[in-house]
């Protein structure tokens, strides 16, 4: 299981740090034109999306809940921890993507 290294929720650039039990990182970002994953160590981008498919993550991810203070960075390194390696991000946000 992963941990969480550093969240800071706060605007204008919600970012979050991600550690694999490998010592990988990756690191979530959420700016104007939308999210970015990418690897601490290598800067390879891991997945990027615009605006509007973030939010269809997201809305995914919380199927209904209902109302929630969830922010969209919580929901998405919420889903980052669980995952096993940079790779396993990677493709699962893809595929996210493509069953959209």
């Amino acid at each position: 299981m992963a941990t969480i290294s550093l969240y800071n929720d706060a605007l204008p650039t919600p970012h979050a740090e991600v550690t694999f039990d490998s010592g990988e990182k990756v690191a979530l970002t959420l700016e104007r034109d939308g999210q970015l994953i990418k690897s601490v160590a290598t800067k390879a981008i891991l997945f990027r999306a615009d605006p509007a498919t973030v939010s269809e993550i997201c809305s995914a991810m919380l199927n209904s809940r209902g109302p929630s203070d969830l922010t969209p960075l919580r929901v998405l390194t919420t889903l980052v921890a669980q995952m096993c390696s940079p790779v396993d991000v990677g493709k699962a946000f893809k595929a996210a993507v493509a069953a959209l």
